[in-house]
């Protein structure tokens, strides 16, 4: 139950129905993703990081300025943006 699962990869690598029954079931505590979809968003548990993949060096900057502004905003603030 403590467990975070991490998929950082492309399409079906992880088997998303059994993600959230563990999750449902207290089995898995987390799973972080950098490609949401339908299935997994708003499920409790699940967490979104943005996708950096073939990134130029400007919008690395300008991701980088974004993760510290909403870190900021969460912060300060208590707010979470939720895409």
């Amino acid at each position: 139950p403590e467990a975070v699962l991490l998929n950082f990869s492309r399409d079906k690598l992880v088997d998303e129905d059994a993600v959230l029954e563990s999750l449902a079931e207290g089995k898995l505590g987390k799973y972080i993703t950098d490609f949401p979809n339908a299935k997994t968003i708003g499920k409790k548990g699940v967490m979104y990081i943005p996708h950096l993949g073939a990134s130029t060096e400007e919008a690395e900057d300008n991701s980088a300025s974004l993760a510290v502004d909403e870190l900021m905003d969460y912060l300060e603030n208590g707010n979470i943006a939720i895409p």
